[in-house]
């Protein structure tokens, strides 16, 4: 199975920029390739929304982490200096340790301004391929290009070695006067070998992509010429020549006065295009008068105008540079000089025949290029094919239709360079090619399907594993390679967990295609869109087998272990107890004794090992009864004081009765004693303190020893978990704290820890009191709610709920707590919250799961984006606070804090930011 380093290693050198991100969208690998289109240093650690948005297609940018599938998507990319169009295909990987989302990004910004550019084309055309009134028509285009494309806009027509202005276009119609004056007083110079004059004598496009003051400056010494020029804005110009049939005719002239806004070379090619379009359409109108004036030339004139239209058509409907007219009576084909440019073949005004074109054309697409149907009945046309030019290979795309009247049969249509476009989409499916390989090779079985859960895929693991390799006979079967013990209670489970939504995971057995069943780890969870809707579930089966076994045979091992030294242990404990009755010396009750001590010990490690078998299999025994906790405490503080050198000292010991199990509770005050003795080999006292508090009687038991390293706290709770497992230092097997909290869960307690390494340890248990604790709502309106567990306040003008929790916390106060704060963040359609554990004591580790991996989920769909948490001074507070945190799967921005004023600072910063 390769790694993620193994994949991007493969992706480094690659050709289209490669962006790793982790489930909340935050970039966690960049090739070098990405790296050249952002200006920043630093990519890594940051949200990929600070550098991709919506494009023009409006695609969420959340999908590109949300685990749906991109191909070819449209986004916005944006750098310090300028922003780019790019197209961006998807595709999730996972290695042993963490499942990213690769993005592959290619950059199609120059070919998506020309189609902008072409668009304004477009729209110039249609204006012109109808029009019988050429100045209306021409008034019409200004209306496109000022100010979209140009702050100034001008056609001149060259006559008699003059300029006559036929078209000046400006948004300010004062601006529009003012030029003309200005044109009066200054006449172009057609001796001038720059500008317009220059253009006009020798047919060559003038581009000057930035215009400088120093270059304003440096154009005229008349002091009042000079002024009225720097009124014009003058930041970037571009003059195009307009030819028809090699005669120029005059020039289209472009200024932009916007700061920033400069010309190009696609600026250019656009220029050149609409200036031969403007050329056509004059012909088109000379065309027309001809037609009137001379009746005997009526037919060539209206061949001629016929094949101007339908290049104009073409032009409207492709919006690309290059059109042709195929005369089927004279078999040629009228070529514009873009379309002669693009095919490399010289332009010819009077046509071209098809000998000299089909060399430049690939010899696998010739024959597609030879449309027999549409000449027969006149059907639309489309192809692709590539033409060779100059040793390279360029990619055409070619639309055309047949027009039929009483003056015979014109084929016609454009032809656009795709080149750019055809080369992304080849790297792209190379990409998603290489990543299906490499995915399918990794020895998890993966699969997607839809919301309402009906599967849409299955990687190649499921079919070597079921031995099906047809997706719908696997998707129809799928449920039968479930052991049958195991698929009852998932079939129920399933459609629950679909249609509450919730992430969920099952272990069970799955029959291989041999017909053995091995043990699954199956997961699957929800890709939901910034509303909350879910847009996928994705899923993972494991094959733990071996793992299984593994457990099987420690816990088997557990078992005999415990019952093999139980048998011996009784009859050496009954010789003990008849040598303890007879008549000996002092030194052999001594040694006794001594024998009595270690064989106590030894009951207590079996008993533990039977304890945790009996807790795996869910058969620890419970006697629940009404008991005083002052006596389990004294009668625990009896079963250490003799015999050792550590004093057990109860300062404060509170009258209190609960409902427990007397035996199992002594237990955990046992552990607890012991490893406060066993942790504290250089001290010589513990002490044990116990007081009532909101209705939870809490008792401390506190050592003066090695303490704990706040890392090292969570994970005291499993099984076999040693504080100091260096060379053996401390006896006993890990099993202690773990059989406590599993006592204490049942007894609805809880379990935290105080330490400090060098200085000892506070052990701190909760068990609530026989007497139930009333609920106390003090205060409930639609803006704020208070009862003795939490506060729910509606701060309308910073538009956030601020809740504040107190006191001791278990499962159930937290997801009443928790509702409530989302039913006021729904009512007031709000999506920012302050969490405030300052005052909460203990810890709430029940609801943790149900936190991260249920309440947030509802809060992110209710419209949750930004949650403030103010961490509480427990150190176990804090642990659940950050697991629930690493629990949640969406796109919350949460927060750590250790104080209220730090966590408002923050969402004032994010509120104003927004605001801008």
């Amino acid at each position: 199975m390769l790694k993620h380093s193994d994949f991007q290693e493969v992706h480094f050198y690659t050709s289209v920029g490669v962006v790793a991100l982790d489930e909340k969208g935050i970039i966690v690998y960049t090739n070098p390739h990405f790296k050249q289109f952002i200006s920043e240093e630093t990519q890594l650690g940051k949200p990929v929304t600070d550098f991709i948005e919506q494009g023009d297609n409006n695609n969420d940018v959340s999908d590109l982490w949300k685990g749906k599938v991109l191909k070819d998507a449209e986004y916005c990319l944006n750098s310090r200096y300028e922003s780019k169009t790019v197209l961006i295909s998807t595709t999730c990987y996972s290695d042993e340790s963490d499942t990213l989302i690769y993005l592959f990004i290619r950059n199609i910004t120059s070919l998506k301004k020309k189609e902008r550019l072409y668009t304004y084309l477009n729209s110039a055309a249609e204006a012109l391929v109808s029009a019988r009134d050429t100045d209306a028509a021409l008034l019409q285009i200004s209306s496109i290009i000022v100010p979209r494309f140009a702050n100034w806009f001008s056609i001149d027509l060259l006559q008699d070695n003059q300029i006559k202005e036929l078209v000046l276009a400006h948004e300010d119609p004062d601006m529009i006067e003012w030029a003309r004056k200005y044109r009066e007083a200054y006449p172009t110079d057609m001796d001038s070998d720059t500008g317009i004059a220059d253009v006009l004598k020798n047919g060559n496009s003038s581009l000057i992509p930035v215009i400088t003051d120093e270059m304003i400056l440096a154009s005229t010494a008349d002091q009042e010429k000079l002024l009225l020029i720097q009124r014009m804005k003058l930041r970037s110009i571009l003059i195009v020549p307009i030819i028809n049939k090699t005669i120029i005719k005059g020039a289209v002239t472009f200024v932009s006065s916007k700061e920033g806004v400069h010309y190009d070379e696609i600026d250019l090619e656009f220029a050149e295009s609409f200036a031969s379009h403007i050329g056509i359409t004059l012909e088109n109108a000379q065309l027309n008068e001809a037609a009137e004036a001379e009746i005997v030339q009526r037919k060539e004139i209206e061949r001629e105008l016929r094949i101007t239209q339908v290049r104009l058509k073409s032009a409207l409907s492709s919006g690309l540079v290059g059109t042709w007219i195929s005369d089927l009576e004279t078999d040629k084909i009228f070529m514009d000089e873009n379309l002669s440019r693009m095919y490399g073949v010289p332009y010819s005004p009077n046509g071209t025949s098809q000998d000299i074109l089909n060399p430049a054309i690939h010899p696998e697409d010739l024959e597609q290029l030879r449309p027999q149907s549409v000449y027969e009945d006149g059907r639309f046309y489309e192809a692709e094919f590539r033409v060779i030019r100059e040793g390279a290979i360029h990619w055409f795309f070619a639309r055309g239709s047949l027009e039929v009247n009483g003056h015979g049969k014109l084929f016609g249509g454009v032809v656009i360079d795709i080149t750019q476009r055809k080369e992304a989409e080849l790297a792209l499916r190379d990409n998603e090619n290489r990543f299906r390989f490499i995915a399918d090779t990794i020895p998890h079985k993966l699969w997607t399907s839809h919301p309402d859960g009906r599967a849409n895929y299955y990687n190649q693991g499921w079919y070597d594993y079921t031995g099906i390799h047809d997706f719908d006979k696997l998707k129809a079967s799928v449920w039968d390679f479930i052991h049958p013990d195991d698929r009852k209670s998932i079939e129920i489970e399933w459609p629950k967990a679909i249609a509450r939504g919730e992430n969920k995971s099952f272990e069970h057995r799955l029959r291989r295609h041999d017909g053995e069943y091995r043990w699954h780890l199956s997961r699957f969870k929800a890709h939901r869109d910034e509303n909350g809707e879910i847009l996928l579930w994705v899923g993972t089966s494991t094959d733990i087998e071996e793992q299984k076994e593994n457990e099987q045979r420690k816990d088997e091992f557990l078992s005999i272990a415990s019952h093999e030294l139980k048998t011996p242990l009784t009859s050496i404990k009954a010789f003990n107890q008849i040598m303890a009755r007879s008549k000996t010396d002092n030194k052999l009750k001594k040694f006794i004794n001594k024998s009595a001590e270690h064989i106590y010990r030894l009951e207590r490690l079996i008993a533990d090992l039977l304890d945790v078998t009996k807790i795996n299999a869910g058969k620890l025994h419970y006697s629940f009864e009404e008991l005083t906790f002052d006596q389990v405490i004294l009668h625990a503080k009896e079963n250490f004081q003799y015999g050792g050198k550590h004093k057990i000292i109860i300062q404060n010991s509170a009258k209190s009765v609960i409902k427990g199990d007397r035996f199992r509770l002594e237990q955990v005050l046992d552990n607890l004693l012991a490893n406060a003795i066993k942790y504290s080999p250089d001290a010589d006292r513990v002490l044990i303190n116990s007081f009532i508090e909101d209705h939870n009687l809490i008792v401390s038991v506190q050592d003066f020893g090695i303490g704990i390293e706040a890392e090292k706290l969570d994970k005291l709770f499993d099984r076999y978990y040693r504080v100091d497992n260096t060379a053996m230092r401390f006896e006993g097997l890990g099993l202690g704290l773990y059989i406590s909290s599993e006592i204490l869960k049942r007894h609805n307690g809880s379990f935290w820890i105080e330490s400090e390494p060098g200085k000892g340890s506070t052990f701190y248990i909760r068990l609530p009191l026989a007497e139930s604790r009333p609920e106390r709502i003090l205060k409930k309106t639609k803006d704020h709610y208070v009862d003795n567990q939490i506060s729910i306040r509606c701060n309308k003008k910073k538009r956030r709920i601020e809740a504040t929790w107190n006191g001791y916390q278990d499962q159930n106060t937290v997801k009443k707590g928790c509702l409530l704060i989302l039913d006021y963040l729904k009512q007031h359609q709000l999506s920012t919250v302050i969490n405030d554990n300052t005052h909460v004591k203990g810890n709430w580790s029940d609801a943790v799961d149900w936190v991260g991996g249920t309440w947030f989920p509802m809060m992110e769909k209710a419209g949750l984006k930004h949650f403030a948490h103010v961490l509480s001074p427990i150190t176990f507070g804090q642990l659940d606070a950050k697991k629930s945190i690493d629990i949640m799967a969406g796109i919350v921005k949460t927060q750590y804090f250790t104080h209220f004023s730090s966590a408002e600072e923050w969402l004032d910063r994010i509120s104003d930011l927004e605001n801008y």
